[in-house]
């Protein structure tokens, strides 16, 4: 099934807001200009990449949470505290030193029999990235970012687990063979690292895709889920989205920090499928809770997609973005949905269902079936991504052209005398004749009408 064709709203406007100058420069110069504009864009990805690499949580994040665990991220923060108040002698009575991660103690007998059964237990250290991304379940936990066994089940299941087990031509035993899988299983097996998993593996379940695509991104540009100005920001392992120009701009102005995980605006826009590559050493449950939040940010983009130009957000219940998982020859695909909120004027609920897990480097039937269901789920997500901006684009024309309609009709107004500020009431005109009562006169109609009469 194809999506809909994406629609160009402001190509138009590109090409005849073009000046005869610039038609005319030397092709050297365009040549000049566009090389330039290319390094402005390798500026900001490497500055991106950068920050990426370099960034921190925000003191405000641990603030909220009603427990610290002792990882090197929140002893990092506590240094940091502590520094402040050294440098500040006037902060001294701020909570932010010892009660960092002692808040829970209610009073000084606790912090006593703390001290006297030795303390913290340092052992926690060995493990930081998994304690660290428990601070990151309190934080979904508080957001309503439900995980697989407590989230609601999305209305349109049985239509998406028909559409994964759909076949591929491209994954038969014809096109696909056993010696190709014995390749993928091999590598499989000699891979150490995310980054050998990402290059060697990976390629081989992605398969070729015209779908846009970012690998390693910071939703950086994204407008927290709740409504307090603080948020993580999940290291996306790969998005697919759609390009900026197939949406109208004005939608992109609109829902510029719900739908736009970059601030680069040549990236992809509105993710709805995720791709979450871990090494064989690291956290299963850390990619699993990684998966939930990628989920919650794309259904949230996609529910405000689908509801622009509403007065009112509907709730369907169905689940229009996806998440996948390849951890240690595992992969895991997800379904993601919000439902409203429990209370009026709270956060709608996030929910995760799984919807299947293969054991790809098993045997090549087991690696067929997985990598069917990856590229279907994906090819599912552009179709619903299409089709809310296909529908997003015509209400911008909706809207115009409502808005024309209204010009049209307060210019025939003043044309009758009757401005917006003479404007009375009207007496009660005698209808057109019943051939042209269904028609519109515009102005022009209007004056012939007029001269034909006379």
């Amino acid at each position: 099934m194809t999506g809909p064709q994406p629609s160009q709203p402001d190509a138009s406007n590109t090409t005849s807001n073009r000046s005869q100058a610039d038609a005319d420069r030397p092709l050297v110069e365009v040549i000049s200009q566009y090389k330039s504009v290319r390094t402005s864009i390798g500026t900001i990805e490497a500055a991106e990449l950068e920050e990426l690499e370099n960034w921190v949580y925000p003191p405000e994040f641990y603030d909220r949470l009603s427990k610290i665990h002792m990882t090197d991220r929140a002893l990092e923060e506590l240094d940091r505290r502590n520094i402040l108040v050294q440098h500040h002698p006037e902060r001294r009575q701020s909570h932010e030193t010892v009660s960092f991660l002692l808040r829970t103690m209610p009073n000084k007998e606790g912090l006593a029999r703390f001290a006297r059964h030795g303390g913290p237990d340092l052992q926690a250290i060995r493990n930081a990235s998994t304690l660290y991304d428990i601070d990151v379940e309190q934080y979904l936990q508080a957001r309503n970012v439900q995980a697989a066994g407590d989230s609601q089940i999305p209305s349109n299941l049985a239509e998406i687990q028909a559409a994964l087990a759909r076949r591929r031509p491209s994954l038969s035993s014809s096109q696909f063979s056993v010696g190709a899988f014995r390749s993928f299983r091999d590598k499989s097996r000699r891979a150490r690292n995310e980054d050998a998993v990402m290059a060697d593996i990976m390629p081989a379940i992605l398969g070729e895709c015209a779908a846009h695509a970012v690998g390693k991104t910071f939703a950086n540009n994204l407008t927290p889920l709740n409504n307090n100005g603080t948020t993580t920001r999940p290291k996306h392992g790969i998005y697919y989205g759609s390009r900026p120009q197939e949406l109208s701009r004005t939608v992109r102005a609109a829902l510029g920090h719900r739908i736009m995980p970059s601030p680069v605006r040549v990236k992809p826009l509105a993710p709805n499928f995720f791709v979450k590559v871990n090494g064989p050493d690291r956290s299963a449950a850390a990619a699993a809770r990684q998966a939930r939040f990628d989920g919650a940010l794309g259904s949230c983009g996609i529910h405000c997609l689908q509801n622009y130009g509403r007065e009112e957000p509907t709730y369907d219940a169905r689940a229009y973005a996806f998440s996948s998982i390849y951890h240690n020859g595992q992969l895991q695909l997800y379904a993601h949905h919000l439902t409203a909120p429990n209370t009026g004027g709270g956060q709608p609920q996030y929910h995760t269902t799984q919807v299947g897990s293969w054991k790809m480097a098993g045997n090549a039937g087991c690696f067929r079936r997985g990598a069917t269901a990856f590229r279907n789920a994906r090819d599912l997500a552009k179709q619903h991504r299409d089709t809310f901006i296909q529908a997003a684009n015509e209400a911008v024309k909706e809207a115009s052209r409502a808005q024309d309609l209204k010009d049209t009709e307060e210019a025939q107004e003043e044309e009758d005398g009757q401005g917006p500020e003479e404007r009375k009431p009207m007496k009660r005109r005698q209808p057109p004749p019943s051939s042209a009562a269904s028609v519109r006169l515009t102005r022009a109609a209007v004056k012939r009408l007029r001269q034909t009469s006379g």
